[in-house]
């Protein structure tokens, strides 16, 4: 009875060792979590504060001649050919402009999304006391300003879309980032672009508060591989060139072709 006894009093006792090892298994879970948050805080630290991507979009949209574009492709993503003819010098633009209050030191940050317009300072401190900082308390800090490349392009529409009599239309691109400097003048390019309005300041003696210019902020580019070849002739006309090479007065035929008086 003595044994029996002490055999039941000996069956909790797995249960409590079972109770010691689910605690410290929990406590081993917590730990690695406080770890994995600390691993996590640390790399996060040592990321650049401000990592920026850009992405290039390429698609099967249907070409827009240039001289059809309207008032109705304002903000729309158009594909555009061309001839770039025409490129400016690399810049430096400001896409996020930190301020701080000369007063109060509050600190402001704007977003410059549009590259030819510009953007005017607060006239009054956004922060807890406007009225003590007077007006226009702000001051640009460049160093702590964003600032991105930026280059002007001018495309042109191809020849062969220019009817008869009319001079070709052009337009112009704002390139960013990694699409400066892509491609020379006089490159036949295919664009993807969001057409969008630029204010023109007036010149001297002007009035009036000037005029709205279209232009294409790039999203896209793509070279046309088969511009080397845009001019193909027919086995006919190899054939009568062949004969022209052979002519013994081929030399007076050029000379009155080119200059005839």
């Amino acid at each position: 009875m003595q044994q029996a006894q002490s055999n039941t009093e000996a069956n909790p006792l797995p249960e409590e060792e079972d109770d010691q090892s689910t605690s410290s298994g929990a406590e081993q879970r917590r730990e690695a979590a406080t770890r994995q948050r600390a691993m996590a805080t640390a790399l996060a630290n040592t990321l650049p504060t401000s990592t920026s991507i850009q992405i290039l979009l390429t698609g099967n949209l249907t070409p827009t001649p240039l001289r059809s574009l309207t008032a109705s492709h304002m903000n729309r993503l158009l594909l555009l050919p061309g001839i770039l003819i025409s490129t400016s010098r690399i810049r430096s633009r400001a896409s996020y402009v930190s301020l701080r209050c000369s007063r109060c030191s509050h600190t402001h940050s704007i977003h410059i999304a549009n590259p030819y317009t510009s953007t005017p300072l607060p006239k009054k401190c956004l922060g807890p006391n406007p009225a003590e900082c007077g007006l226009m308390p702000y001051v640009m800090l460049p160093d702590e300003s964003r600032y991105v490349d930026q280059q002007s392009w001018k495309l042109q529409e191809c020849p062969e879309a220019v009817p008869t009599g009319e001079m070709p239309r052009s337009v112009v691109l704002c390139a960013e980032r990694n699409l400066v400097d892509v491609a020379p003048p006089g490159t036949r390019i295919t664009v993807v672009g969001i057409a969008s309005l630029f204010h023109n300041l007036p010149g001297a003696g002007s009035k009036g508060s000037g005029v709205k210019t279209i232009y294409l902020r790039v999203v896209g580019l793509a070279r046309n591989s088969n511009a080397t070849n845009a001019i193909q002739f027919t086995p006919r006309e190899e054939e009568s060139f062949h004969r022209l090479s052979k002519h013994p007065n081929l030399y007076h035929i050029l000379s009155s072709s080119v200059a005839p008086s």
